[in-house]
């Protein structure tokens, strides 16, 4: 996690930064690509997000998670949640902070996870 000790500082805004904002920020920082524009109907606020349809038009979707994989959970009733594989875990931003943590412990309140490559 060298270099992404800057990340965990960051705050979720429900209106101006979300999940996606944050794994748009830390991809841009691990690989030099800016991918705003392809995770647009993502960067709405909970209750307007366009998850996967966002997702399937411009990344590929991958069954083996690698390093900079975007990970989308998704479940019933709660709005679709987006993070970023790095060291065989996912980092990504909650209301109630920055989380590393195993794809299992994410996964905790959501039916599935999806993984693509951009």
């Amino acid at each position: 996690m060298t270099g992404l000790d800057a990340f965990f500082m960051r705050k979720y805004d429900k209106n101006n930064y979300n999940c996606a904002h944050f794994v748009v920020d830390v991809y841009k920082h691990l690989t030099g690509r800016d991918i705003t524009a392809e995770m647009q109907g993502f960067l709405f606020p909970a209750g307007k997000r366009e998850a996967l349809l966002s997702l399937r038009r411009t990344f590929k979707e991958t069954t083996k998670p690698f390093d900079t994989s975007i990970a989308l959970f998704q479940g019933r009733r709660v709005a679709p949640h987006v993070g970023i594989y790095i060291s065989r875990k996912v980092f990504h931003l909650m209301e109630s902070g920055v989380y590393h943590v195993p794809v299992e412990v994410v996964k905790i309140g959501f039916k599935t996870v999806r993984f693509f490559s951009c």
